[in-house]
């Protein structure tokens, strides 16, 4: 068959396989993604931070201009099958792995998961069900100084919030054919340590990263991102407010190591970062003979995170979950395959397609708007909080050193293939093979955008009640909340967030 005629199928096939297998809801606008990057808590401007907060710096008559909150907060994201998509290719949300490409409808050839049985017919189906949950303690401490005759001035602010993160893959396997067990007997197999099943592939001890479901290292305690803040009064009074800040995120959480897929992150994945905003707020209503009125609120925070180096991993172009396919290191690893007759001999390629990245996340963008209720020592809070962040720029560390190539798998030995994909053997494609020079995968061959958080928007309801102790040396005050974060599409994390806070006024 012509060469040119032959790549064209093949090209095709693997074009139609994807089309067929893809998601057409608007819901699935990312997958086969390596990295999910979630919004943190107690940040600028969000709910659980400057709900029932406004203002407590004044609070105290002839004081010293200072406030300090302490929040205790928790939450956990809700059941949603668009986040597997994310993570799985071709906004698939069940994956049938199989050892014989004929088996229907194949998202994942077993081979490539270094899975070998007896009978060599293993047939599963294998779901996700990603969760996450979170408690944290948060401090916000905020001192005023230099205020003029009319009570404007500057003001400083530290937040320091502390985050226990949990993250969960879930992964469940349905396993329809066993294929008679793990192929035992055959030492080279041994060797290369081949698994029974999709479960212990997830979890084998060859692979250095993009484990899933290993129930190791799942969760994350540290102090998050610290905040520092300076901000100055424009306008003061009791109608209305406006003040403008600017300062800086100092990274104290820990840095991505990819050795998880969902691997749990404090803070902002280690960057640092510059911080700028505003809020205002003004009186719409207010009871002429009871202690009562009713105010807008608005508050709004601009993020710049800096560039950072993290590890992650990636896919080659066209290729979803190219990145645990089988490959070569180098071209004398194949010519050994070939001296030792190893039909098993093999590079894992997550270990290959995991590199260090210089990850930019530019901007993000939080705005909080509220009406506040306050009525006597009472005040209750009803507001919205809208995020959207920017797509991640990513580039290697250190530029691509050429010689790994993909190994065929359907051939013996030390024989390399750069046309088939993790579900397809492409069995027809001898003209196509060619020297292992022909097949080495290029630095253009590289999908880094697979590895990158995509741009998010999402969107929070909230609610808030609290008490203010006010007929005191030092005023107080006590305060509960919620509120639920949704995003119109898998980029965003569905979750509710509770929390109680107290503060004090001096």
């Amino acid at each position: 068959m012509n060469k040119r005629l032959l790549l064209a199928l093949v090209l095709l096939g693997a074009v139609a396989n994807v089309q067929a297998s893809s998601c057409d809801s608007c819901d699935c606008k990312a997958t086969s993604q390596t990295f999910f990057s979630v919004r943190p808590q107690f940040q600028g401007s969000s709910p659980e931070r400057v709900s029932l907060w406004r203002g407590r710096m004044d609070d105290r008559v002839d004081g010293y201009n200072g406030a300090l909150q302490a929040t205790i907060f928790g939450g956990k994201s809700s059941q949603d099958d668009r986040f597997a998509q994310y993570f799985f290719p071709n906004c698939q949300k069940c994956l049938v792995v199989a050892e014989q490409e004929a088996t229907e409808g194949i998202d994942v050839l077993a081979q490539h998961l270094n899975i070998n049985t007896t009978d060599g017919d293993f047939h599963s189906k294998v779901t996700i069900d990603p969760q996450q949950s979170v408690v944290g303690f948060g401090l916000n401490y905020v001192k005023g100084f230099r205020q003029d005759d009319e009570g404007r001035g500057y003001w400083l602010s530290v937040s320091l919030p502390i985050v226990r993160v949990r993250n969960e893959m879930n992964l469940c396997e349905n396993v329809i054919d066993d294929g008679n067990g793990v192929l035992e007997g055959n030492a080279l197999a041994t060797a290369a340590g081949v698994v029974g099943n999709a479960t212990d592939a997830f979890k084998q001890s060859g692979w250095k990263y993009g484990r899933i479901n290993d129930n190791c290292d799942t969760t994350e305690t540290k102090l998050a991102d610290v905040e520092v803040r300076l901000g100055k009064e424009w306008v003061k009074d009791e109608m209305c407010h406006l003040e403008s800040s600017i300062g800086f995120i100092a990274p104290a959480g820990n840095r991505p190591e990819a050795k998880k897929v969902f691997e749990p992150i404090v803070g902002h994945n280690d960057h640092w970062g510059l911080v700028f905003g505003n809020s205002d707020g003004f009186e719409i209503w207010h009871h002429d003979t009871k202690d009562m009125n009713l105010r807008m609120e608005f508050d709004l925070t601009n993020m710049y995170l800096f560039e950072s180096t993290e590890r992650r991993s990636f896919d080659l172009k066209n290729k979803p979950w190219s990145r645990y396919m089988l490959l070569f290191a180098n071209e004398e690893a194949a010519q050994a395959a070939n001296t030792a007759n190893d039909s098993f001999a093999h590079t894992p390629g997550i270990n290959v397609f995991t590199r260090d990245l210089k990850i930019k996340p530019r901007f993000n963008h939080t705005l909080n708007t509220a009406f506040v209720l306050n009525y006597n020592s009472f005040q209750g809070e009803l507001g919205y909080n809208y995020y959207c962040r920017q797509a991640e720029c990513v580039k290697l560390d250190c530029a691509w050193v050429e010689g790994p190539a993909l190994r065929r798998i359907a051939s013996q030995n030390g024989v390399t293939n750069r046309y088939q994909f993790i579900n397809d053997l492409v069995e027809n494609e001898d003209d196509l093979i060619g020297d292992y020079s022909d097949n080495i995968i290029k630095a253009a061959d590289l999908d880094l955008e697979s590895a990158a958080a995509p741009g998010i928007t999402s969107h929070t309801i909230y609610g808030a009640l609290g008490y203010n102790s006010s007929d005191r040396e030092y005023p107080m005050f006590f305060g509960l909340g919620g509120s639920y974060e949704w995003s119109d599409d898998n980029t965003g994390l569905d979750r509710w967030l509770v929390w109680a806070k107290a503060g004090v006024s001096f």
